[in-house]
């Protein structure tokens, strides 16, 4: 590795944008969503980028981007290792993806090239032990890299315990930068539904981005997802780099529009219903019922004025639902299914599709568990007979989620 003085280099970024076949994607439009000056509202980024001609994309798709590390952390890193971040470096080897024999500054290469957030293996754990030099630091990286797999785990994986958080606790470390760069992953794309409508805006797409910004599960300091924090600081005009990618077929609503569909979504999870909605503005289709959930009709309400005048024109029918400002007792999306289950029901013995979007952790298992207790409410039987056929809606196609875990 050598290092001299440098900047940015436009050569070693075209390697991660052909790695993944990346297009630049100018900025139209970037805004907050939510009231975040209110306690509840936590920032969700409207985006609007422009899409090259060769560029297509279906209701439904994604849009995977190619994200950057925020400034703080790479100045950790790079302080950690006594590096100048304006340095210039050239790496002579280095796994796939990284700009090997190319000059880079510390700064490009820790920003964009790698997952600095990315939790260790143990082997990794136990190439840190071969550098520690403390003998009690040394004793509990052993012990960390020995631990059974469940429970290494437990202590490392599941708290989000990065190898910079292990280098800053066991300052003895005395790990090679070049072999710190083995231990890391390249930096991935992430993707983001879609949340406008070809039929309307072809050459444009949108997205709708929640802030991941939590307590640090391992009890210090906050936790911010790479990606999301990007995307945040995104202004219109800048560039980002991605493409479309294409989601599964089955989630797609049917090709006979005449089918009822029941949309289920909280959050985020409204962009692929609102690209739906648009679709049928433009052709009118059967019965859409789209149920949503957010905090507060005053606070984080996506879209209300779009959404709320296409319900007024008959378009779909809006069925909303407030955590923090019940209606009836009914505060998640669950909670109105159940009470409007006669009418659900009934578009079901009609054929109607079900598709899913958002929290996979607990909003999709709770919209299964409301159907499935429909099920038992109007054609009667036992838990398992419930199960078993809402596992056939699901593999029939009818009964599809793309949900993601927080």
């Amino acid at each position: 590795m050598h290092a001299q003085g440098g900047q940015r280099s436009a050569e070693a970024f075209q390697l991660l944008a052909d790695r993944y076949q990346l297009a630049p994607l100018p900025v139209l439009d970037s805004h907050e969503m939510v009231d975040v000056a209110h306690p509840w509202g936590e920032p969700k980024r409207f985006l609007r980028v422009a899409l090259p001609s060769t560029m297509g994309y279906r209701t439904g798709d994604h849009l995977a981007v190619l994200p950057r590390n925020p400034e703080p952390l790479v100045h950790r890193v790079a302080a950690r290792f006594g590096l100048d971040p304006e340095a210039t470096i050239t790496l002579a080897a280095g796994r796939r993806g990284l700009p090997v024999g190319i000059p880079v500054s510390v700064r490009q290469l820790l920003a964009e090239f790698l997952e600095l957030r990315f939790p260790p293996s143990a082997l990794s754990v136990g190439r840190l032990v071969e550098h520690t030099r403390d003998d009690a630091e040394r004793r509990e990286l052993t012990r960390l890299a020995g631990l059974e797999r469940e429970e290494f785990r437990r202590q490392v994986t599941a708290q989000e315990r990065s190898v910079l958080d292990l280098l800053e606790q066991f300052p003895s470390c005395a790990l090679p930068f070049e072999q710190y760069l083995d231990l890391l992953r390249p930096m991935r794309v992430r993707s983001y539904s879609i949340s406008s409508s070809p039929l309307v805006s072809p050459h444009e797409a949108d997205l709708m981005v929640s802030l991941l910004d939590e307590p640090h599960r391992a009890g210090v300091g906050t936790y911010t997802g790479v990606a999301s924090e990007f995307l945040q600081r995104t202004e219109a005009d800048d560039v980002l780099h991605g493409k479309v990618v294409r989601c599964q077929e089955s989630f797609r609503l049917p090709d006979d529009a005449s089918v009822p569909v029941i949309l289920v979504c909280a959050g985020t999870g409204l962009a692929p219903f609102r690209a739906a909605v648009a679709d049928r503005t433009v052709t009118p289709g059967g019965t859409l019922l789209l149920y949503f959930g957010c905090r507060h009709p005053d606070v984080d309400f996506l879209h209300r004025a779009e959404l709320e005048a296409a319900d007024a024109a008959g378009v779909v029918s809006l069925r909303a639902t407030f955590s923090r400002a019940p209606q009836d007792g009914m505060r998640y999306v669950q909670h109105r299914i159940a009470r409007e289950g006669r009418e659900v029901w009934g578009l079901l013995e009609r054929g109607a599709h079900v598709r899913v979007c958002g929290d996979g952790r607990h909003m999709a298992p709770d919209v299964r568990a409301a159907f499935r207790e429909l099920r038992r409410d109007h054609a009667g039987g036992s838990e398992e007979d419930a199960v078993a056929w809402l596992h056939e809606l699901m593999t029939s196609g009818r009964y599809v989620e793309d949900v993601w875990a927080g």
